[in-house]
C-alpha cells in the first residue's frame, strides 16, 4: 500500500514517463479518476475552469495553487520561480483571503443580527411555545405501571 504522497508522487513519476491511465492504474492501484486531475496539474491546466495556467499571470497561477493548498516548494517547483518571490505572494495571498473573510463574517452577523457585543438582537418577541394540550386525552391517575385500570 502507498501513502497519498507516495501515490502521487508515483503517477507524477508515471506521467512524466509517458505511461497510459491504464498502466499507471495497474502500477499505482488507482483508478483514472485519481489520474486526471494530477495530469491535468502537471500539464498546467486549472480543473475548475479548464483554463490554461501558463497563460495566467505568476500571481494568478500562485493564488490558484494557494487555494489548493498546495505547499509553498511544490508551488516554487510549479511554478518556476524565486522562492522569495513565492513568499512574497503568499503574504499578498493571505492578506486578501483574510480580508474576504472578514467580509464574510461581517455580513454573517449583520444577516443574523448580531451587535457589536456579539449578542443576539432579537427580531421580533418571541412566542411561548404552547403545547398541544387541549387534544390530549386526560390522565387517569389510577393507572398500574403496565397500563390497565386499577393497578397499584
Amino acid at each position: 500500500m502507498f501513502s497519498k504522497k507516495e501515490k502521487y508522487d508515483l503517477i507524477v513519476k508515471l506521467l512524466k514517463e509517458g505511461r497510459t491511465n491504464r498502466e499507471i492504474c495497474k502500477i499505482a492501484r488507482c483508478s483514472p479518476n485519481e489520474i486526471t486531475p494530477i495530469r491535468k496539474t502537471i500539464n498546467g491546466e486549472n480543473t475548475d475552469t479548464g483554463i490554461d495556467m501558463k497563460d495566467k499571470s505568476i500571481c494568478a497561477q500562485v493564488f490558484d495553487l494557494l487555494e489548493k493548498e498546495i505547499s509553498l516548494p511544490q508551488i516554487v517547483i510549479q511554478v518556476d520561480i524565486d522562492p522569495e518571490e513565492a513568499m512574497r505572494l503568499q503574504e499578498k495571498y493571505l492578506l486578501v483571503s483574510k480580508r474576504d473573510k472578514i467580509i464574510h463574517l461581517l455580513k454573517d452577523k449583520k444577516r443574523y443580527g448580531f451587535n457589536h457585543r456579539n449578542t443576539r438582537i432579537p427580531t421580533s418577541t418571541p412566542r411561548v411555545l404552547e403545547g398541544n394540550y387541549r387534544n390530549q386525552r386526560p390522565r387517569n391517575h389510577n393507572m398500574g405501571s403496565d397500563g390497565r385500570q386499577g393497578g397499584y
